[in-house]
């Protein structure tokens, strides 16, 4: 029986991230991964970052650039720095940004800063864009 750390590590090898797993929750990692992988479907232009930008950026057919944050709620405890993430992601993609929470529980309370999706709705919303 594998103990939960060597657990960790084996998930992190496995699906080969680019971010370190000090920086992100393996949840946030999975998330992102899924989303990443579904939108691949529909175009090759998509970069992921880990720090300076949204989680998952992507350009639509018409050209227009998307930004997708993965948010496992974390962040809303820190209200000085998340208002510093709105801001960027105001700045840089008006309207044009998403939060993807990892807990259906969480979409309520990001709602009121954008517009905010669970994994099951990614299909859905990544699908009118294309």
């Amino acid at each position: 029986v594998l103990n939960r750390r060597i657990f960790l590590k084996l998930c992190y090898w496995w699906i080969k991230p680019k971010v370190s797993e000090k920086q992100e929750s393996l949840k946030h990692l999975f998330v992102t991964k899924i989303a990443e992988q579904y939108i691949r479907k529909f175009t090759d232009k998509i970069k992921l970052y880990q720090t300076a930008d949204a989680d998952i950026v992507f350009e639509t057919k018409d050209g227009k650039k998307i930004a997708i944050e993965v948010e496992t709620g974390q962040v809303l405890r820190k209200p000085d720095q998340f208002q510093n993430k709105l801001r960027l992601l105001k700045e840089r993609y008006g309207n044009n940004y998403i939060f993807l929470v990892t807990d259906y529980h969480l979409k309520k309370k990001y709602a009121e800063y954008g517009k905010t999706i669970v994994r099951s709705e990614i299909r859905e919303i990544v699908k009118k864009f294309f």
